[in-house]
């Protein structure tokens, strides 16, 4: 179940992060916010000579056909990993 409270904190808390996280947190982060924003991966896999869009492209059509809520909340549970705590300017 989705709550409004938690979309509210997966919007502040995105770009938020109290430590840089490994390159594989990011990855995650990236994958769960796209899954969550546009849904399924649904674009052509970057070509040979992109290692960084085919790391991001595989992190994202690795989630599948995960629910945008479902991604919406793994993000957020990602980012309490780290130690964040979203911050409103």
């Amino acid at each position: 179940v989705w709550f409004k409270g938690e979309s509210d904190i997966f919007k502040a808390s995105v770009g938020k992060v109290s430590r840089f996280p490994s390159n594989d947190m990011m990855l995650k982060f990236y994958s769960y916010y796209k899954q969550a924003t546009l849904g399924p991966c649904n674009i052509p896999r970057p070509g040979f000579w992109d290692a960084v869009g085919k790391a991001k492209w595989d992190a994202w059509n690795s989630l599948g056909d995960m629910e945008k809520e479902e991604a919406m909340s793994a993000y957020v549970d990602e980012m309490k990993l780290v130690g964040s705590t979203p911050t409103i300017f």
